[in-house]
């Protein structure tokens, strides 16, 4: 897959790296010190990254790392077996920027690298990608239509990937489903994301929800929603299956 130049990745990661460890901004001067490059370079490539969204200038020379260049860098570190510091690192910013502080970091992990596999699919790099808005990363591991089976299941097959897989980011898949698509508040304060399919849309799946019994899932496991969707559209035995 297309990549930064070695100089253009080192002055990425070591910004990661300083910003997680002094949880602040870091100035070039910083950077070409750790990375023992000259501010010539220094500042011709971190001018490039700026323009790719990989980082942010806050003035004075000070920069932080956008969720674009963490999501890169950790993109880069699960194909090439990069030091398991900077994956750590990459995962602990997107967890922070994404507004994901109620998921394990293994879960988010977990997210990131179905992400890259949907990715890969797509034949899409991920130097482009833009996961600045965390709902819409969402969209390349949706498959183009669902036929009311497991939703798990069919992002599995999409993906090609073991369900197991699918499991360990299902909170946060739901979350990202939630934010991206409209959906619906069900009478006890519960949300959930339904779509129809099937002939003439009769039939609907509901493809997220946050139950406050359940919290995040894909599909619908609440029987008490499931009953409150089928009420919302079933306007005759005809119509409105929830699958």
């Amino acid at each position: 897959m297309p990549h930064l130049s070695p100089e253009a990745v080192l002055i990425l990661t070591s910004l990661l790296l300083a910003q997680t460890r002094l949880r602040s901004r870091v100035s070039l001067y910083q950077l070409a010190r750790s990375t023992s490059l000259s501010m010539a370079t220094v500042y011709r490539k971190a001018a490039e990254l700026s323009r790719l969204g990989l980082l942010l200038k806050l003035g004075r020379g000070s920069y932080v790392i956008t969720p674009r260049g963490s999501f890169y860098l950790a993109t880069i570190a699960l194909e090439d077996g990069k030091p398991e510091q900077v994956l750590r690192a990459a995962v602990a910013r997107l967890k922070n920027d994404w507004g994901l502080e109620e998921f394990t970091d293994e879960e988010v992990e977990a997210y990131v690298r179905l992400v890259s596999i949907g990715l890969q699919k797509l034949g899409r790099p991920p130097l482009g990608f833009c996961a600045d808005d965390f709902g819409r990363t969402v969209q390349v591991l949706l498959p183009p239509k669902f036929s009311g089976y497991d939703v798990v299941d069919m992002i599995a097959q999409h993906l090609g990937v073991p369900t197991e897989m699918v499991k360990r980011a299902e909170r946060v898949i739901a979350k990202a489903i939630l934010e991206f698509f409209p959906s619906i508040r069900l009478p006890d304060g519960c949300r959930s994301v339904v779509i129809p399919h099937g002939e003439y849309g009769l039939k609907l799946t509901p493809l997220a929800a946050y139950c406050r019994a359940s919290g995040y899932t894909l599909g619908l496991k609440c029987t008490y929603g499931r009953v409150a969707l089928m009420r919302i559209f079933q306007k005759d035995e005809n119509k409105g299956n929830i699958t």
